[in-house]
C-alpha cells in the first residue's frame, strides 16, 4: 500500500509539474470538484513535497503554487495562506510566481491574501491584478476610486471589470445625499390615498423565513406574530431579488409562515450588482400588492435600502413609515477583522451609510429600536426623542423553557456525565470577543479545571478560532464547534450549556446594539456573564440576573467563571431569577401591546 501510495504521489507530482507553467488556476478548480476523500489521500504527501521543494528552489515558478493547491486539498488552509503570502509578497520570487498565487487567491476565495499581494506587485497593465485592486477598493469602502480603476481597465479592454464598475456605481447612487428611487406609475398610486385597511402593517425586510434563517428573520417572524396576536394585522414583503439571490427559484408569490403572510417582490429579480436597482425594483414591484392591500403603515427593518423603498411609497400614498432599526450596518462594517476600526470610519462606505440611515430615521414618522443605548444614539443623530420608540429583542417564554440535559446529544459532542460546559451560541464574529473566552478556558484546564467549550454557530472567525484553540492546547476536545444547528434544536444545545458567555469586545457595534441570546439563555435559566460594554450591560442586572466581566479582559473572565463553576448554588440562582425577569419584561406578548400603542399613536388602527 505504501510503496503504491508513493509511486502515486512521484506521477501525480511529475504531472502537476507538467501542467504548473500557465494552468495552475485549472488544476485548482480541478482538485476543488475532486471528491474529498480522494483529496485527503492524495494532498499530504504532495502537500509535503511541494512545500520541500519550494524551499529548496525559491526561484521556481511552478512548485509554490503546486505547493499553495496541495496545501488547500489536503485541508491546511494555514499553511496555503502562508505560503501565498510568503512567497506572493517576496521581492526575491519570481514576479510569475507572484501572479500565479495572486491568481489561485482569487480562486481560492481569499480576498484579503489576494489584495496582500496585489499591493506588493508594480502597479502595470496586468488585467488579474487591476481587478484585484478595484475589488479591494470596493471591499474597504473606496467606492469612487473603484469606479476610476474600473473605467480604466475598461478602456483598455478588460470586460470583466464591468460587473464591479456596476457594483461600486450603484452603492454610489443609493448612498448619494437626497437621492430617492423613481416611483414609475404614479397616477395608479395616487389612486389609493385615503383608502387603506386599518390596522393592516406592512413591513418592507430584504429576506425572511423559510428560505433564511437568521436573527434578522427570526426577528420578522417574531415582531409580526406578536402584531397579529395584538389585533394588527401584520404582513411582509422582501426586497427584489429574494430568494433567487439563495438560489431559490421555485419559492412560491405569497406563503404563510406561522400566520405571517410572506409577499416576494421580483423573487428572481439580477440587479447586475446595483443596490440603486434593486430598490427601484422593490418600490415597482410593490406597487401592485400595495394597491391591492391598502395597507396602514409601513415598517421597514435595516438597513436605508428598505426604509427608501417605505419613504418613496408614502411620499405618494401618504401613509405612515414606520422604520424598525435593529443595528447600525456602518458599525457592524468597520468592526470587521480585516479593518482598521478608525481608518474605516473615514470611508466613503462609512460616512455615506451613516448618512443614508439618519436620513432614513429622521424621516421616518417614528423609529423603532431594540435598547436603551441605540435609542440614545438614535436621538444623537437629531431624532426627536419623542419619536424614537424601544421595542427590545424577546422570546417566547412558552417555547424556551428549562429542560433536563440531553445525555445522548453530549455524548454525541464527547461530553461526559456530570462535565461543566461553558457556551456560546450565535454567530461567530470579530466583535463577539470569543478568543478572551477560548484565552480563560484554556487557563481554567491549565489549572486542573474539568471543562468543555460548546461555541453552535457559524461566521467569518469560525477556522481562525479553531486555529486559535489549536494554538491554546483546546483542540484534544475541550472546544467543540459543532456549527450552525437547526432552529429545531438549539433549545437541545441550550440546556447543554451550565455557564452561557457573551464576551462582546469594546467595538462601537458591540456597545451599542444588543443581543437577542442573552434573553434566550435567561429563559432557559443558564447562568448568564457578558462583558461589561453598555449594551450588555442594560440587559442584566449584576449579581441578580447574570455577572459581569472587564471587556476583552480574559484573566478577569476566567476569574469570573471559576467562581460561578465553583458555586451551583449560584448558577442556580442566576438562572431561575434571569427566567423570572425576561418572563416579566422581554416577552414577545408585551411586545405585541408596544407596537399596538405605537399605531393607535400614529391613528393607524
Amino acid at each position: 500500500m505504501a510503496t503504491r501510495l508513493q509511486a502515486g504521489t512521484r506521477r501525480g507530482a511529475s504531472l502537476l509539474r507538467e501542467a504548473a507553467s500557465n494552468k495552475t488556476v485549472a488544476i485548482f478548480r480541478v482538485a476543488r470538484r475532486t471528491p474529498l476523500p480522494v483529496r485527503r489521500l492524495l494532498a499530504p504527501p504532495l502537500a509535503s513535497l511541494s512545500e520541500r521543494t519550494s524551499d529548496r528552489r525559491p526561484t521556481s515558478v511552478a512548485w509554490p503554487q503546486l505547493a499553495f493547491i496541495a496545501g488547500w486539498s489536503a485541508g491546511d488552509m494555514a499553511q496555503a495562506t502562508t505560503r501565498a503570502l510568503r512567497t506572493g509578497t517576496s521581492l526575491e520570487a519570481p514576479e510569475r510566481a507572484r501572479r500565479g498565487l495572486l491568481a489561485l487567491s482569487v480562486a481560492a476565495g481569499l480576498r484579503d491574501v489576494a489584495a496582500e499581494i496585489a499591493d506588493s506587485l508594480p502597479d502595470e497593465d496586468w488585467p488579474e491584478l487591476e481587478l484585484v485592486r478595484i475589488r479591494r477598493a470596493i471591499d474597504s469602502g473606496r467606492y469612487t476610486d473603484a469606479v476610476a480603476r474600473g473605467e480604466r481597465a475598461l478602456a483598455r479592454g478588460v470586460r470583466a471589470a464591468q460587473p464591479l464598475v456596476d457594483r461600486a456605481r450603484g452603492l454610489l447612487t443609493a448612498l448619494e445625499p437626497g437621492w430617492q428611487p423613481r416611483v414609475a406609475d404614479l397616477a395608479r398610486v395616487s389612486s389609493m390615498q385615503g383608502q387603506v385597511s386599518k390596522g393592516r402593517i406592512l413591513h418592507v425586510v430584504a429576506v425572511s423565513l423559510p428560505q433564511r434563517q437568521s436573527g434578522y428573520t427570526l426577528r420578522t417572524q417574531s415582531v409580526a406574530s406578536c402584531q397579529i396576536e395584538a389585533g394588527l394585522d401584520a404582513h411582509v414583503l422582501t426586497r427584489a431579488g429574494f430568494p433567487g439571490s439563495e438560489g431559490i427559484h421555485d419559492a412560491p408569490p405569497e406563503e404563510v409562515v406561522d400566520r405571517v403572510p410572506y409577499h416576494r417582490v421580483a423573487p428572481d429579480f439580477t440587479s447586475g450588482g446595483r443596490t440603486d436597482r434593486v430598490i427601484e425594483e422593490t418600490v415597482a414591484g410593490a406597487l401592485e400588492l400595495v394597491e391591492r392591500l391598502r395597507p396602514a403603515a409601513l415598517q421597514p427593518a435595516s438597513n436605508h435600502p428598505q426604509a427608501q423603498v417605505a419613504l418613496a411609497l408614502r411620499r405618494t400614498l401618504g401613509i405612515p413609515v414606520v422604520y424598525e432599526v435593529r443595528g447600525f450596518w456602518e458599525e457592524s462594517w468597520a468592526a470587521h477583522p480585516t479593518h482598521d476600526e478608525d481608518a474605516a470610519r473615514r470611508t466613503e462606505h462609512y460616512l455615506l451609510t451613516r448618512a443614508a440611515e439618519t436620513a432614513a430615521m429622521q424621516a421616518a414618522d417614528r423609529v423603532v429600536t431594540l435598547s436603551e443605548t441605540m435609542r440614545s444614539e438614535i436621538i444623537e443623530r437629531g431624532c426627536a426623542p419623542d419619536n424614537v420608540v424601544i421595542v427590545p429583542n424577546a422570546v417566547d417564554i412558552e417555547r424556551f423553557t428549562p429542560r433536563p440535559r440531553d445525555e445522548a446529544l453530549a455524548a454525541t459532542l464527547g461530553i461526559e456525565t456530570g462535565e461543566p460546559v461553558v457556551g456560546y451560541i450565535s454567530s461567530l464574529t470579530a466583535y463577539e470577543g470569543l478568543p478572551y473566552l477560548l484565552r480563560a478556558v484554556a487557563t481554567l484546564r491549565r489549572a486542573g479545571r474539568r471543562v468543555r467549550l460548546l461555541l453552535v454557530g457559524d461566521g467569518s472567525e469560525a477556522e481562525s478560532l479553531r486555529a486559535l484553540g489549536s494554538e491554546l492546547g483546546l483542540d484534544e476536545g475541550t472546544l467543540i464547534m459543532p456549527g450552525r444547528v437547526p432552529h429545531d434544536d438549539v433549545l437541545r444545545y441550550y440546556a447543554l450549556i451550565d455557564v452561557f458567555v457573551i464576551p462582546r469586545t469594546k467595538h462601537r457595534v458591540a456597545q451599542l446594539v444588543t443581543p437577542l441570546k442573552p434573553y434566550e439563555a435567561m429563559a432557559m435559566e443558564r447562568a448568564l456573564v457578558v462583558s461589561d460594554v453598555p449594551a450588555l450591560r442594560e440587559m442584566v442586572i449584576p449579581g441578580e440576573t447574570g455577572l459581569t466581566f472587564r471587556a476583552e479582559d480574559a484573566d478577569d473572565l476566567t476569574e469570573v467563571l471559576g467562581h460561578l463553576l465553583d458555586d451551583a448554588a449560584l448558577r442556580a440562582r442566576l438562572g431561575q431569577r434571569g427566567r423570572e425577569w425576561v418572563a416579566e419584561e422581554r416577552t414577545w406578548t408585551a411586545n405585541g401591546r408596544r407596537y399596538r400603542e405605537l399605531y393607535e399613536s400614529l391613528g393607524v388602527v
